[in-house]
């Protein structure tokens, strides 16, 4: 008896699976190990009232824009609308004469808006006032204030963060800042927290600006290990394109491989001590060259034959 031919078209995920299968969509071992960020600078803020809610969120977007002067919304609450969505709502809200250009971008999964507005005027009429979209269904408002893009000269370095002290959130924001100072402007910083539980492990993350600091240049040169709050305590940074540093004693200039402090706990299994791994063994070494000095010395002479 023939099978009647495979459609995929009409065939029903639901319909069509073994009874007691689950269904339900398989997440990668990467979303289910990512960590949850969490700004401790940049927090959503919540307003209500008797006609219902109002969720305010401040973009934040370190870019610099095409042209300068680029004002960025961050349209991640409404992610599930299309580009278009996003900026029929910019234009029911601003006047032609008041904003003369604007374009649709996304950086991975966070989609933008990239504004420029005609006047100075209109920069800050747009900043204070943002794009509100109103959701029906559920009485509240989302409201988007855009931030400006930054300038060309700007340079900023994402710092993972680790070793942090394990304290409240509110201490750990206050430290970052205090810590971070020298180095350059702080634009924003965060806590990790653990997937399942939501429980602060000791890594965050900070957005730092090394062109400048807030009172003028930047006093010191980042490095890798950092000093907590001017205390003998520290906790360890690391960005792109940074200086060697060992993963051993942290230290900046060298690897693991050829940390003195590293080798000094590792057993050689040729003569027992600690200080170097087999290969670079000094007794194997002259060991072996004395085999082959007694070897060449023991080895008989050829013999000639006789003619």
């Amino acid at each position: 008896m023939a099978l009647p031919p495979f459609n995929s078209d009409t065939m029903s995920d639901s319909g069509n699976q073994p009874p007691g299968r689950n269904t339900t969509t398989r997440r990668t071992f990467a979303q289910v190990v990512a960590k949850t960020r969490e700004s401790l600078m940049n927090k959503p803020t919540h307003h209500t009232s008797d006609g219902g809610g109002e969720l305010q969120l401040t973009t934040r977007i370190w870019k610099t824009a095409r042209t300068e002067g680029a004002l960025f919304f961050d349209m991640t609450p409404l992610a599930d609308k299309t580009q278009q969505y996003h900026m029929t709502l910019l234009k029911d809200q601003y006047p032609i004469d008041t904003i003369f250009a604007a374009i649709p971008k996304r950086d991975g999964k966070q989609p933008y808006l990239e504004v420029y507005p005609t006047s100075t005027a209109d920069v800050q009429n747009i900043k204070d006032t943002g794009i509100v979209y109103n959701d029906v269904a559920k009485n509240t408002s989302i409201r988007i204030l855009p931030c400006k893009s930054i300038p060309d000269a700007t340079n900023i370095k994402k710092l993972s963060l680790s070793y942090l002290p394990m304290i409240e959130k509110e201490k750990v924001i206050a430290g970052l800042k205090q810590s971070l100072a020298p180095y350059g402007e702080l634009l924003d910083a965060g806590i990790l927290l653990e997937p399942q539980t939501q429980y602060f492990m000791g890594t965050g993350y900070a957005l730092l600006d090394i062109s400048a600091t807030e009172s003028g240049a930047a006093t010191r040169t980042l490095t890798h290990k950092i000093s907590w709050c001017n205390e003998e305590e520290s906790f360890h940074a690391t960005w792109a394109a940074m200086p060697t540093w060992c993963r051993y004693c942290h230290e900046e200039g060298h690897s693991k491989f050829v940390c003195e402090k590293s080798k000094a706990s590792i057993l050689c299994y040729s003569c027992k001590h600690f200080g170097h791994r087999s290969f670079e063994c000094p007794r194997k070494n002259t060991e072996l060259e004395q085999k082959k000095r007694k070897t060449s010395v023991l080895s008989p002479s050829p013999v000639l034959p006789l003619l």
